[in-house]
């Protein structure tokens, strides 16, 4: 087939992670750091289980807060990462740009940068002497892919060899198991809240009920 010419019938995935870390800043690394600023952060793309997602991926850009010297980092090679210190939370914009070889547009993603430890996480991230971890498993899809790319693909397979890397793995943190897990505790809370609010119901029908008619 002729170079751009695209696999007809063909579907291709590749996870990927993005995400940041942070913790408190130690009293030393405050002493160098912006009067205002509290905590290091890192915002990160990364492969899962280590895939080295250079193969595919040229260059990652994020675009950070207004307020940072140079808010537009392009980094071009592994580790596709920006460390910096900060005292806020904000939306973080990271545009993902493929080997030119692949013929692919690039992609947008938004990630919160998350600073403090809150949610069913809290306590464990307290206990980690204040690291918390905010990270979400995307899967980039390549619908009828462009030769090369099917190509590139095939010959480094992950996982399961179809893009799946933990399809088969339902101990692992980004598991489609520990995902239907999690949507079937959010179905039980929804059914409380349900349950909660039936019940309060009844009893303000019950109290407005026995009130006495105004005359």
């Amino acid at each position: 087939m002729a170079p751009g010419t695209r696999v007809s019938k063909c579907q291709i995935s590749r996870p990927i992670l993005i995400g940041n870390d942070a913790k408190p800043l130690t009293p030393e690394e405050r002493a160098h750091a912006h009067t205002d600023h509290t905590h290091t952060w890192r915002i990160f793309v990364e492969g899962v289980d280590g895939e080295d997602i250079s193969k595919w991926i040229k260059k990652v850009v994020f675009k950070l807060h207004d307020t940072y010297n140079n808010s537009t980092r392009s980094i071009e090679s592994l580790p596709f990462e920006v460390i910096e210190t900060g005292w806020g939370e904000f939306d973080i914009m990271i545009r993902i740009f493929f080997m030119p070889e692949t013929h692919e547009k690039s992609l947008t993603f938004y990630h919160r940068l998350k600073l403090h430890p809150y949610g069913p996480r809290m306590e464990e991230e307290k206990a980690a002497g204040g690291l918390v971890e905010s990270v979400q498993y995307e899967e980039i899809v390549f619908n009828e892919p462009f030769e090369y790319t099917y190509k590139l693909f095939s010959e480094n397979p992950i996982g399961d060899g179809h893009g799946l890397a933990v399809e088969s793995e339902p101990d692992h943190p980004f598991s489609q198991q520990l995902e239907q897990d999690e949507a079937d505790k959010m179905e039980l809370a929804l059914q409380h809240v349900k349950n909660l609010t039936d019940t309060y119901k009844q009893q303000l029908n019950e109290l407005q009920s026995q009130r006495l008619p105004v005359s």
